[in-house]
């Protein structure tokens, strides 16, 4: 194969290889999109061969004879293509049996040289790659027509087809280029532009946007992150090459749009893969996408890896709150690395990994990855609702759950249907509730389908309704039959915070009317009974309707496919005629009614103006029902929907009782318009209060930031002085230690001196005995001794003066110390004082000083500022001033 190039007459031959050298390069001034299929070229470039015997057709310059071409090779099923650069058209055709390939530029500007013109074409490139190779047939045909003319409108053709070509190596290497790197190059001013680029005859093309929608507050996410999702979705699905995906994915975007908005993204049934999670990980991780509040990406293909990928970002998300991941093919693997991310999350309180009924993608996540699960719970204190329906955690699950519900006030949902639960995990819990002090803070708890039984039933609900505040009970489907009816009845009179409960798909069958009567008259709490498929019979019925005849609590009673035939038709009158009953909602479909129950319960109805809904499908309702039906709906203009499908009812009243039903509808809708409309306002000034309030809030913070660094230089300065003051006290109680001391010293000298003195008046008083007695014996002696007494006497005043003299300095000198340690501590409050003083009188100095600086700096400022002639007349002054003082010294 050739390729050659047209030069008069002369056909040129030129070298392929030339052309792959600078194969490649990107064009200037555009942005990479990757990943988009939908505007990926999936043309395969050949070299061209013409024939000799084709050179007369090529050196005609007719446009016809271009166009008889160009048909020629559509009609050999070849593809086509075009692709505008702006003032420059290309066009090409490439036979499928890689015969002929036909390229051919034309341009408005033909007197520019070609050289020229190749590289301003390159450098004005807006390049919209779209394959013809994937479209239907009806796209492929020559693009002669304005009408489908999808990319740009077409200009003139030269006379010359190969007339540039070095424009065509351009065109070449951008094709390679983007075939190479399986990407898109659009620039950025061009996106706007692309909903005018859509075949689509919808009003919402796949491109079309309003720039001032506000996406935080109507649509979730904006158009190109719905191309980038569009195309992660298909490289998940591996249809990247297979087929037109430009009308899949205007399904796409309108689903997106209508589904995802005011912060809701709703992913659900998109067969989303490994791509998908990487992607939608990458956006949750982006700061403007913090309006994303609910991620709904159930009954996907993620699996374990999927999981880890999207839970690796979830550690630093702040804005989403509720996650749903049911039925994407996770087990225990997956789960571990989602909850590992869910320890460090403080805003996702809603999380969903339930397994749906009809899913091909089960989630599985064992009893291992429910006690991951219960070890999340004891440190993560944000999560409150959890699904695990469906994931097998059977009892050794359940019972780690129950050990975390035992002390968590966080948790209030808890949904465990069909996992493979006996009697063994519920008297675990029942066990638990009863060695609680305090009730459980579980408001929400499903534990339908799984094998129970009925004692473990029957213990478990005695606790529930006397300790928990369960207000939310699902018991559907657990197997126990008419054993425990009547006690179940009887422990649920004392039901304290059950408003709602489940009772449906068990055997019910043999409780008696007075039971069902007391059940119903007893329970202040309860709004939604559900008791469906429970092979109920006409008796316990009357009981029911008996009690709701004085109930004015309980709106919403289900007795689908139960055996009630026409005996409970006056007792129902009676409820439906009742002014006490609140009842809203009642179905009785698929039970054994007549007309003689219908008619009653349409007469019933005209008068009564709460009834909302009532169900009687199933039934062997007739003509009359119809026909009563059909006036009540009239007469009535409250109720709202009333289904009697599979009946014998004619097609004539049908349709007279849907008109009707529709009829009431509009009316009630138009009576809400008014208040909504003042809903609406109420909202939207509370919702302005709510910014105004956190703009002051952030004023606030700032504020409060600003005071506390005062603080903060306040609180070193004053431990500044605290540690001087510190230090004070230390010098100060050393010192009071010392002079303590010297006061315990003199005290004992105090004390010896008083042993020193009786020690005196002891020995005195011995030499005074022995006077008296030597008296006795020395009487001849008087005279000598009275002489003696007499010296002695006097002695002895001399040494009792003596004495007092050296008591009296002692107590001296104990009272001169005593003064000294007194002075020395009023000297010692005193120098506190002085010292607090010149603290004070430092400070204030300091501040004079400051003030006296500033005073000084702005009259510096102030003598600088004024102007030159003034300072002269200063100095002059000055002068002056000097010589009348040196004439006065004179």
């Amino acid at each position: 194969m050739k390729l050659v190039h047209r030069r008069g007459s002369k056909l040129t031959e030129i070298n392929p290889r030339k052309l792959e050298s600078s194969y490649g390069q990107n064009l200037d001034q555009t942005t990479e999109i990757k990943g988009d299929n939908f505007y990926k070229t999936q043309l395969q470039l050949k070299p061209i061969k013409i024939e000799d015997s084709n050179q007369n057709v090529y050196s005609n310059h007719s446009q016809n004879i271009r166009r008889q071409i160009l048909k020629e090779a559509v009609a050999q099923n070849s593809n086509y293509i075009s692709l505008n650069l702006k003032n420059t058209t290309i066009n090409q055709t490439v036979t499928k049996k890689g015969l002929n390939l036909q390229l051919s530029l034309t341009n408005k500007e033909t007197k520019e040289d070609s050289r020229n013109m190749g590289t301003k074409i390159s450098n004005q490139t807006q390049t919209i790659f779209q394959s013809s190779q994937t479209m239907p047939r009806r796209h492929i045909r020559p693009q002669t027509s304005h009408k489908r003319n999808y990319l740009m409108n077409q200009t003139s053709i030269s006379n010359d087809p190969y007339s540039v070509v070095e424009s065509q190596q351009q065109l070449m290497k951008a094709m390679k280029y983007n075939k190479g790197n399986q990407n898109r190059s659009i620039s950025t001013s061009s996106l706007s532009q692309l909903k005018d680029l859509s075949p689509s005859k919808m009003f919402v093309t796949s491109f079309q946007y309003d720039e001032e929608v506000d996406f935080n507050q109507k649509n979730t996410i904006d158009d190109i992150t719905i191309v980038h999702l569009f195309d992660a979705r298909m490289k998940d699905m591996d249809l990247l090459n297979k087929g037109s995906m430009k009308k899949a994915f205007e399904h796409f975007k309108l689903y997106i749009n209508t589904h995802s908005r005011y912060g809701k993204l709703n992913l659900k049934n998109m067969q989303m893969g490994l791509n998908s999670a990487y992607f939608i990980s990458k956006m949750l991780q982006k700061s403007r996408f913090s309006n994303v509040k609910i991620l709904n990406l159930s009954n996907n293909n993620l699996c374990d890896d999927g999981t880890r990928i999207l839970s690796y970002y979830l550690n630093d998300n702040l804005s989403l709150i509720a996650l749903n991941l049911s039925s994407n093919n996770i087990t225990c693997i997956g789960a571990k690395h989602l909850f590992e991310a869910l320890e460090s999350n403080q805003s996702i309180v809603d999380i969903n990994i339930s397994t749906e009924i009809e899913s091909n993608t089960p989630n599985k996540i064992g009893p291992a990855g429910a006690q991951m699960l219960a070890q999340l719970l004891l440190s993560q204190k944000f999560i409150a609702f959890i699904n695990l329906k469906g994931n097998g955690i059977g009892n050794k699950g359940f019972q780690a759950l129950c050990q975390v519900l035992q002390n968590s006030s966080t948790v209030l949902s808890l949904n465990v249907e069909k996992n493979h639960i006996s009697n063994i995990g519920l008297d675990k819990l029942t066990l638990m509730m009863e060695q609680n002090d305090e009730p459980f803070r579980l408001q929400e708890l499903i534990i339908a389908k799984n094998d129970i039984g009925n004692q473990s039933i029957e213990n478990f609900m005695q606790e529930c309704c006397n300790t928990s505040q369960i207000l939310n009970l699902n018991i559907s489907d657990c197997s126990f039959d008419n054993e425990i009816a009547r006690r179940l009845f009887n422990s649920l009179k004392n039901a304290r915070f059950l408003s709602q409960i489940n009772l449906s798909s068990n055997v019910i069958s043999s409780c008696p009317e007075f039971l069902m009567k007391e059940f119903i008259l007893s329970n202040s709490n309860l709004r939604i009974l559900n008791l469906s498929q429970c092979q109920m019979g006409d008796p316990a019925a009357i009981g029911l309707f008996k009690g709701l005849q004085k109930n004015n609590i309980l709106f919403n009673l289900k007795l689908r496919q139960n055996l009630l035939t026409d005996a409970v038709s006056d007792h129902l009158y009676n409820l439906l005629q009742c002014k006490v009953s609140l009842l809203k909602s009642l179905d009785l479909s698929q039970n054994q009614l007549t007309d003689i129950t219908g008619v009653k319960i349409a007469n019933s109805l005209e008068t009564n103006m709460i009834m909302i809904s009532i169900n009687l499908q199933g039934n062997s309702l007739r003509t009359a029902s119809g026909e009563a039906f059909s006036k009540t709906t009239i007469l009535n203009n409250t109720i709202q929907k009333i289904k009697l499908r599979f009946n014998l009812i004619k097609y004539i009243h049908m349709k007279s009782i849907n008109a009707n039903l529709d009829n009431n509808i509009a009316n009630n809708l138009t009576k809400d318009i008014p208040y909504k409309k003042e809903e609406i306002k109420r909202m939207k000034f509370e919702q302005k209060k709510k910014t105004e309030i956190t703009s002051q809030i952030e004023q606030i913070k700032s504020d409060k930031d600003v005071e506390q660094s005062e603080i903060m230089a306040m609180e070193k300065e004053f431990l500044e002085i605290q540690l001087e003051e510190e230090q004070r006290t230390k010098r100060l109680e050393e010192e009071l230690q010392k002079l303590l001391k010297k006061r315990r010293v003199l005290d004992f000298e105090f004390g010896l001196l008083d042993d020193k003195e009786q020690k005196i008046q002891w020995k005195k008083e011995q030499e005074v005995q022995i006077l008296k007695s030597g008296i006795n014996g020395i009487v001849g002696m008087l005279p000598v001794y009275a002489r003696d007494i007499k010296e002695g006497q006097e002695k002895n005043k001399k040494l009792r003066k003596e004495f007092r003299e050296q008591i009296m300095d002692l107590k001296r000198e104990k009272n001169i110390e005593k003064d000294k340690e007194e002075n020395q501590f009023s000297i010692y409050k005193m120098t506190r004082r002085d010292h607090d003083n010149q603290v004070r009188e430092i400070e204030v100095e300091q501040r004079s000083k400051e003030l006296q600086q500033q005073m000084m700096e702005e009259e510096k400022l102030r003598l600088a500022s004024l102007p030159q002639t003034k300072s002269k007349k200063h100095k002059k002054n000055k002068k002056k001033d000097k010589k009348d003082k040196d004439s006065e010294k004179m």
